[in-house]
């Protein structure tokens, strides 16, 4: 129903991105932990209620109603309960293909803007994924500078490769090089600061 598409996908789209950006400011030590997805999903979900007070917004929400989407964060009315402006996926990794299908079957409802995020814990970016009918689009968000670029679209045939998603032509992260300790021979091997002057002056 048209009618119902009370917050426009723009605004919607602006909300997530602001919150996403809140939770790399303000959250991120979650990445060094082990598990780090259900505080992903807490924080994000409670950047993104304070940003919509008017909605609702749930983790989890049962999966065994029918009436309900199988998402990680349900953005919905529950006063008008089929008007569910957002539904939002969350993963440390690349979405599977049959996880990016499942992202397309949520698109079905066109008043809901579907969105998964791949938050990679050691990279300096994550990528966001929006399933429309027809095909998904990829956005890339910089970790450090915070902004959100469109990167390209992929139609539903190409979405059957398994590289779809890896052929985004993503900036690889060079792994930092660690510094060489000295070993036990070779500090025993260097003369201490008052050694050497005490050296030269005899």
């Amino acid at each position: 129903m048209a009618d119902k598409k009370k917050i426009s996908d723009f605004k919607l789209f602006q909300h997530f991105t602001e919150s996403l950006a809140q939770v790399q400011n303000e959250d991120s030590m979650i990445f060094d932990w082990q598990k780090p997805k259900m505080a992903f999903c807490f924080r994000l979900a409670l950047h993104l209620q304070l940003r919509m007070p008017e909605f609702h917004v749930d983790l989890q929400p049962n999966p065994e109603s029918k009436a309900l989407p199988v998402c990680d964060i349900l953005v919905h009315s529950r006063e008008e309960q089929d008007y569910r402006p957002m539904a939002l996926i969350c993963k440390p990794d690349y979405l599977s293909n049959s996880e990016q299908d499942h992202l397309i079957s949520l698109a079905s409802d066109e008043n809901t803007l579907v969105l998964a995020v791949a938050f990679f814990p050691k990279k300096d970016y994550f990528l966001v994924y929006r399933a429309l009918q027809d095909r998904i689009e990829y956005y890339h968000f910089d970790r450090s500078t915070l902004s959100c670029e469109p990167l390209k679209n992929k139609d539903l045939p190409d979405l059957k490769g398994q590289e779809a998603q890896y052929s985004l032509k993503l900036p690889r992260v060079k792994p930092q090089r660690r510094s060489r300790k000295p070993t036990a021979d070779a500090a025993q091997s260097q003369p201490l600061s008052g050694d050497s002057d005490n050296k030269s002056k005899n």
